[in-house]
């Protein structure tokens, strides 16, 4: 059963002065945000900014190891946190940090910071993440001086976690705490997740008729709606969240699938023994009920969450399964073909949770070899955005007559457009103003994201995306896609990309995505002043938003952006 107290930051009575105090963890995007802002608060000279720790330092700061081993994942394409630049500024800030620490500090002795860099094929990489945490404790084991150890979960993924627990249970012998945070700025809990070890019968885990799962709920609904399409035999779901995050939004999708549904809303989720002991009570009661074969989908949730349910699984011999990549079943380590969502409407309706209507754009004026060129001789319309943009926004006549660029248009007469000495359109076209101040680039892109549907890659995608809701209220997306995993937001700029629409990009996406939703904005400006200005490209930046701009957007480089971005 899971144990949960406070750690202490004082040394305990077995440690002494010479003794060593170890540190091992993951490198996380918290802790390298943090190590962003102290950089750029110390560049810019504002000692305002970087004020967060990050888990991280916050633990160096709490109990003075000695060492500390950092689990640096190098991942291709994978953004610059996950490079061997991006440790780099990690670790440079921590010491540093801890440098200046210790000057008010006297009494805590020097800690040493190393990076271990662990090359991982994607994020939910779980068998090299293995290994490498049993190379790193193997590291730790050969030392031969007199040592604690401490593993801190918090930062990283929660497979990553899981690894540090499983790994673990190679080494019996090493007596180490086990630690999490249930927020930065909260104390690390020494919980222990090792337990008797999770047993697996052979079968892949969807070959299972399930009487029921549970479910840990949180912001990121997918995985639930994963399971749901995966194990479409499974009688009854149980949502375990707490009264701040009903699960009320999965209601309607359970009963989508003809399914029960249930849902324990008193979990502490910073408390793994809340998981257990709720679980256990609930198991008990209704023993009579479950008969057969019971799973738990332990992707979403809070580690310590994660923790107690793995406990859960243990005494009650239920199998735990994660959702990354592939669906791996936590008994035995088996994976399989993670059920898809290859409809961009069910996405939306799960995180929207209320009626909605949909709209996309089943036919177009205008064909994708029209749009090529338009994005070929790009520079000519950017000068005149201004006015194409006010001619769309009020159905005004369009007259510009220039040596390398000609348009013309009016209501009930034919659409011209001229570049340099190219007739690219002459005759009808109702739309024209709004496929001139920037329709062609979302046509554009449209068309170079479909050799990646073509090759499986997407599975679903929409141009001109509208969900409507009540009183009229609407989101819009200019091309919405998934991968069968998560949904991802494309934002199309011909002109100006303004500081408001940075906003509302990253808000749209997550509205219609949730939290896992990947917001990106492609920019075809090519000269000043629509150029995107150096602070406005990095709020993008800080605010997860990626950017394709200039010669990115030509083919075939859009289509490995894309297929980058995707991370295949």
């Amino acid at each position: 059963m899971t144990k949960l107290k406070r750690s202490s930051s004082k040394r305990s009575r077995t440690e002494d002065n010479s003794m060593k105090s170890y540190l091992l963890t993951w490198f996380g995007m918290t802790d390298f945000r943090a190590a962003k802002n102290c950089r750029a608060a110390k560049e810019e000279g504002d000692k305002s900014k970087g004020i967060q720790d990050g888990p991280i330092f916050a633990a160096l700061k709490e109990h003075p190891y000695t060492d500390v081993l950092i689990m640096c994942p190098v991942i291709e394409n994978d953004g610059e946190q996950n490079t061997v630049e991006g440790h780099k500024i990690l670790l440079d800030s921590l010491k540093e940090r801890m440098e200046k620490y210790m000057v008010d500090h006297k009494d805590r002795e020097s800690v040493t910071i190393k990076g271990i860099p662990c090359t991982l094929a994607n994020i939910n990489d779980y068998e090299h993440m293995k290994s490498s945490v049993v190379e790193a404790l193997r590291r730790y084991d050969s030392v031969t001086d007199p040592k604690l150890l401490s593993v801190y979960l918090s930062p990283g993924t929660t497979l990553m976690a899981y690894a540090w627990s499983e790994a673990l249970r190679q080494y019996p012998h090493i007596d180490a705490k086990i630690l999490v945070s249930p927020r930065e700025d909260a104390e690390t809990r020494v919980v222990d997740t090792r337990g008797t070890a999770l047993k697996g019968d052979g079968n892949f885990i969807d070959d299972y008729e399930y009487d029921a799962i549970f479910h840990l709920f949180s912001e990121n609904k997918i995985p639930n709606l994963l399971a749901l399409k995966q194990f479409s035999k499974c009688k009854k779901h149980i949502f375990l969240t707490d009264e701040k995050m009903p699960a009320s939004s999965m209601r309607v999708l359970v009963k989508d699938y003809a399914k029960e549904f249930a849902s324990i809303e008193n979990i502490d989720p910073n408390n793994p023994r809340s998981v257990f002991k709720t679980v256990s009570r609930h198991l008990d009661k209704y023993k009579e009920k479950y008969k057969g074969n019971l799973g738990f989908n332990v992707t979403g949730g809070t580690k310590p969450m994660m923790a107690g349910a793995l406990d859960v699984c243990r005494a009650y011999g239920i199998v735990p399964f994660y959702y990354g990549r592939k669906l791996i079943d936590f008994t035995n380590g088996d994976k399989k073909v993670a059920a898809c969502l290859d409809n961009v409407n069910e996405i939306v309706k799960l995180n929207m949770d209320r009626e909605l209507t949909f709209e996309d754009a089943t036919e177009t004026e205008g064909s994708f070899n029209i749009a090529k060129k338009i994005v070929e001789n790009r520079g000519l319309i950017e000068r005149h955005y201004k006015y194409l943009n006010e001619s769309a926004q009020n159905r005004n006549p369009l007259e510009i007559c220039e040596k390398n660029i000609e348009i013309r248009w009016a209501e009930n007469e034919p659409a011209y457009l001229r570049l340099r000495d190219k007739e690219i359109i002459n005759g009808k076209f109702s739309d024209f103003p709004r496929f001139i101040s920037g329709g062609w680039l979302e046509l554009y892109v449209y068309s170079q994201l479909m050799p990646l549907k073509d090759d499986g890659l997407i599975k679903d995608i929409r141009l001109n995306y509208t969900v409507k809701y009540e009183n009229n209220k609407y989101n819009e997306a200019d091309v919405l896609f998934t991968d069968g995993q998560k949904l991802y937001f494309v934002e199309c700029k011909a002109g100006e990309v303004k500081l408001d629409a940075i906003d509302k990009v990253k808000n749209t996406a997550a509205a219609l995505g949730g939290v896992k939703a990947v917001p990106i904005i492609v920019a075809a400006t090519v000269f000043e002043p629509t150029k995107i200005p150096e602070v406005r490209q990095r709020k993008m930046k800080n605010l997860g938003i990626e950017l394709i701009k200039g010669d990115d957007i030509d083919i075939p480089r859009l289509t490995e952006k894309f297929r980058n971005i995707i991370g295949v």
